[in-house]
């Protein structure tokens, strides 16, 4: 079944992003960080300085979205991976990538 436009808006938007915000285990990533002592421009990072990475790739992929109504995309940094399909928008801290493309 394809997806109407107006369909996929509803679920790639800001509140979504706030909504996903609010439910990802931060302190676990953070955790994880500061046991491999991961480091934001040299210093350890702090539970805000993941959660602005965070937000920032969530919110370039809504505002990418609203721009170009194309409902694919991502956006990556700092171990994040915001991503947005027609079905919605997803983030992911990532351990291990590999592709062979």
């Amino acid at each position: 079944m394809n997806q109407t436009l107006d369909q996929t808006k509803e679920k790639i938007n800001h509140k979504v992003a706030h909504d996903i915000m609010s439910e990802f285990d931060f302190v676990k990533v953070l955790n994880y960080m500061k046991s491999i002592g991961w480091q934001y421009r040299g210093q350890e990072p702090t539970l805000e300085d993941i959660k602005d990475a965070a937000r920032m790739c969530l919110r370039n992929c809504v505002n990418d979205f609203e721009k170009t109504n194309v409902p694919y995309g991502n956006c990556g940094t700092g171990g994040f991976s915001a991503t947005y399909f027609p079905w919605g928008l997803s983030l992911t801290f990532n351990l291990e990538y590999k592709r062979n493309y």
